[in-house]
């Protein structure tokens, strides 16, 4: 079966896979932009050093972005009180940055804001369709589990993204 346009029971699993691919983009879209005050690109950094410090260089290969960009970042949050930096403890020309306990209240009271934006879409559903959903958000996880291959245009050795969400 190619990937191409093959069907599965008269399906065109082409023009499936491009409506839930538009689909969880324009969620994820949403629930960036739209569901809290706080800039998406802070929110992945908090949410990635809520699993422990790290060093500046691992969070912009996680994120895949480049070390000036990550500086900025860095700058931004380290101003705003929610991170802090410490001497890295075998490599004195790098420093681990953590969370500050502002810094872990502010990524709660995102997480708390992007759930209250999902569920005010969700409250005028039919039971029947928050079953279809719960079903749906299934089946993509497991997708998502099976699926170990790097990008398609990254490569073979490239980092995985993070899900910071």
């Amino acid at each position: 079966m190619s990937e191409g346009g093959s069907s599965t029971e008269g399906r065109d699993l082409a023009e499936v896979a491009h409506r839930v691919r538009h689909a969880c983009m324009r969620v994820t879209r949403k629930v960036r932009y739209e569901a809290s005050a706080l800039p998406p690109h802070l929110f992945t950094v908090l949410a990635m050093l809520e699993g422990g410090p790290r060093t500046a260089a691992e969070l912009a290969h996680r994120e895949q972005i480049s070390a000036p960009s990550m500086s900025r970042t860095i700058k931004d949050l380290t101003t705003r009180g929610w991170i802090d930096r410490t001497p890295h403890p075998t490599d004195g020309r790098q420093q681990l940055l953590d969370l500050t306990e502002e810094g872990r209240a502010e990524l709660k009271a995102a997480r708390q804001q992007r759930q209250g934006w999902m569920v005010k879409r969700l409250v005028s559903s039919t039971p029947e369709e928050l079953d279809i959903l719960e079903r749906a958000a299934a089946i993509l996880h497991r997708l998502v589990d099976e699926s170990h291959s790097p990008r398609v245009d990254a490569p073979t050795d490239a980092a995985e993204p993070s899900s910071a969400s």
